[in-house]
């Protein structure tokens, strides 16, 4: 059976993956990666770098030299683990240049995963930009803003810990330089690749994983996606409250169906979900970890001066996306009395799949904004 493979990228003088030498199961192939060339290195890193070189092959470790993170898909493939402590530009970089080499390192993480892939990154507090920095945390506009950068390659941050450097790990690599961080304890944060694919609610139904809890408990019940019915039920509110799943099991030849009311929340309840959008999920899915919540407005006029209700084209269209529908302001206007205009408030949120800042703004403003043109509504 071929060994899975364990890649360590921008280990500056090779001693994180000294360390992993001596702690990883022998079932992975550990590759080592540094983004100088060998010459430099040697250059760079004075002392026992040689030693650690040739410990490294003696193990059996894989070492690369030159390995730029953003473009890994000319020398790697079918990657199990992927290892990234502390990256930067190097030199006096800039907070541009670090969330652009994020950005380019999950498009780059993408090309070369295996099925069941994990990669941690590990960044100093702060810099992140997710509730787990605590009280170092930034305003976005300061931070790496990690958690959008994977989301843009279709990664979900699962879990996020302290990352507390064992001795036989130098932190190295400061402005480019042999000399060390300042630093006790980093955070390291965990994803898995779990691509965003839009749905209505209507295809959720229809094309249900068969091991999510909805698909569970309807072949516990002999049920089919024919039999199951969504009922819008509201007009505003947030996503639990906005529908319900019927159940209308199959009867006998000759007989009356019979209407069973929505198993969302038996199903919430025993599983103690804290939204019904997770009975869609999954079983090999993770949760996303502090999944952002993304606010657009949408206005647009009608001849009626009453509430539109729009929360069927908007579960059409976003499915499981769709967490709340505020109706915000009615407006007549004075110069033409017979036209109102309805400002909603629409959040957009995804419990289990990566929406990134781009991705949701396509959505708001194109695919939400098509669909109610052809609703016959003229948007402003």
């Amino acid at each position: 059976m071929a060994k899975k493979k364990l890649l360590i990228l921008g280990d500056g003088d090779f001693s994180y993956s000294l360390y992993k030498s001596s702690n990883t199961t022998k079932d992975y192939t550990i590759i080592s990666t540094v983004y100088l060339n060998k010459e430099t290195l040697l250059e760079v890193y004075e002392g026992d770098i040689i030693e650690r070189i040739e410990k490294l092959k003696s193990r059996g470790v894989d070492i690369h030299f030159s390995v730029d993170a953003t473009s890994l898909q000319e020398n790697f493939s079918n990657c199990h683990r992927i290892i990234f402590n502390f990256p930067h530009t190097g030199g006096k970089s800039n907070i541009r240049d670090n969330r652009h080499l994020l950005i380019n390192m999950f498009q780059s993480f993408k090309k070369i995963i295996s099925d069941d892939a994990k990669v941690k990154i590990s960044l100093l507090p702060g810099q992140g930009g997710t509730l787990a920095d605590g009280d170092k945390r930034r305003d976005k506009g300061n931070a790496w803003n990690i958690q959008d950068a994977a989301a843009q390659s279709g990664f979900v941050i699962y879990r996020i810990k302290k990352f507390n450097p064992s001795k036989e790990y130098n932190l190295t690599g400061y402005r480019g330089r042999a000399k060390a961080f300042h630093c006790n304890i980093g955070l390291q944060h965990k994803f898995v690749y779990q691509p965003f694919v839009n749905k209505s609610l209507e295809e959720e139904v229809s094309s249900l994983d068969e091991t999510s809890l909805l698909a569970i408990y309807m072949k516990e019940n002999d049920l089919h996606q024919e039999d199951v019915k969504v009922d819008i039920k509201q007009s505003t509110g947030i996503f639990d409250d906005l529908f319900e799943l019927r159940i209308y099991p199959r009867a006998e030849k000759g007989s009356k169906r019979t209407k069973v009311d929505s198993v969302c929340d038996l199903i919430k309840n025993r599983y103690s979900l804290p939204s019904k959008k997770f009975i869609f999920k999954p079983k090999n899915h993770r949760n996303g970890l502090y999944p952002r919540l993304h606010v657009h407005d949408v206005s647009f006029w009608s001849a009626s001066s009453e509430q539109p209700d729009i929360v069927h084209i908007l579960l059409d269209c976003v499915g499981l996306c769709l967490e709340s529908v505020k109706y915000k302001e009615l407006y007549q206007c004075p110069k033409t009395p017979h036209w109102y205009s309805h400002n909603f408030s629409i959040t957009y949120r995804h419990p289990y799949t990566p929406l990134s800042d781009a991705l949701v703004k396509h959505l708001a403003h194109t695919v939400v904004r098509e669909r109610l043109k052809e609703n016959g509504y003229e948007l402003h």
